[in-house]
Formats: structure tokens, sequence, C-alpha cells
């Protein structure tokens, strides 16, 4: 008998262990002013990150050289593939004449211009709100690349996941309304 519980501990130890499923958070779509007259086939092709955001689980706050790791607070998919999806959605949204995809897609197309975008920062400052710093390229036939340098701050209504990742949709929108203005 008590050969049989021992052989059952590890069982038990390991159950107790293991945590629940994670909660998993999407940025969604943030409507924005609409640019009428453009018709151009748009791809949003890359999408960089920095390392400390390339992850599963959501960077809650960066402050100083700390950062805090939300242990079950998960993205729904990975962030890189995200943000180009509901980019691509916010440009749609922006420039409903054009015709705007997100690269990776079932469907290639020779586009008139292209967007990638440079992510340096994307998380909760230490004063409560949510910063993007980066770069977009916008490219085309016959057209230099235009460079601009990207700053949003978004406030966060309350200390949770759920307002972080409302917050980081509502910066990500502001993002597309500075690329819209700039697509030829």
């Amino acid at each position: 008998m008590k050969r049989r519980a021992l052989l059952l501990l590890p069982a038990f130890v390991l159950k107790g262990c293991a945590s629940s499923n994670p909660n998993l958070y999407s940025l969604d779509l943030r409507p924005g002013p609409v640019r009428e007259g453009v018709r151009r086939m748009v791809v949003v092709r890359g999408v960089g990150l920095p390392r400390y955001l390339d992850r599963e689980e959501i960077v809650r706050a960066a402050g100083g050289v700390r950062l805090r790791v939300a242990q079950n607070d998960w993205w729904g998919e990975p962030l890189r593939v995200m943000l180009r999806r509901v980019l691509a959605a916010d440009l749609a949204q922006r420039l409903p004449s054009a015709d705007v995809l997100g690269e990776g897609g079932p469907i290639a197309a020779r586009p008139d211009a292209e967007v990638e975008v440079d992510v340096q920062r994307f998380d909760r400052s230490p004063g409560g709100s949510v910063v993007f710093e980066g770069y977009a390229s916008i490219t085309g036939p016959g057209r230099p690349r235009a460079l601009d340098r990207l700053h949003v701050e978004v406030p966060v209504r309350a200390d949770t996941t759920e307002a972080q990742v409302d917050a980081m949709s509502t910066a990500l929108g502001q993002v597309a309304d500075v690329i819209a203005r700039r697509v030829p």
C-alpha cells in the first residue's frame, strides 16, 4: 500500500504544479479617419519586433531595466503575425478604395505600395500609458523609401491586461493613421 502511494505521489505533485489554461488576448481594429480616393494595392510586408516582445506571454510593463511579464496572459497568436494582420485591417478601414493585404496570406499580389514597420517598443510604461515606438517605411514603384519615426502614447484605463491590450489596439490604430496619410 505504501509503495502504491509513493508511485502515485509524483502524479499528484505534477498535477498540483500545472497551471490552468492561459487567458488569450488579441489586438483589435480601431476605426480612424477615412481617406477616400486612394486606389492602390497596399501590402503590409513585415513587422519587426524586439526579442523581449516576441513571446507568448504579454509584457505588462517595462521600466528601467526590468520587465514585468503576465505569466498566464498570452497572445492568441504570435504578436508579429497579429500586428501585421490588425495593421492591415486598420489600413483597409482608413483606405476604403484601396486593396490592403497582409503578407503571408494566400493571395500574391504586385503592390503599388509596401508597408514595413520596425517596432522598437510596444508595452506599458511606469507612468501607466502604452508606448509604441518604432519606424514605418512605405515604398512603391518609382517612389523613394519614406521613413517615418513613430511615437504614440495611450493611457491605460485600469491596471489589467485587458485594459492594456485595449490601449495597445488604440495605439496601433494611431500608427495606422500615420501610415494611411503617407500611402501615395
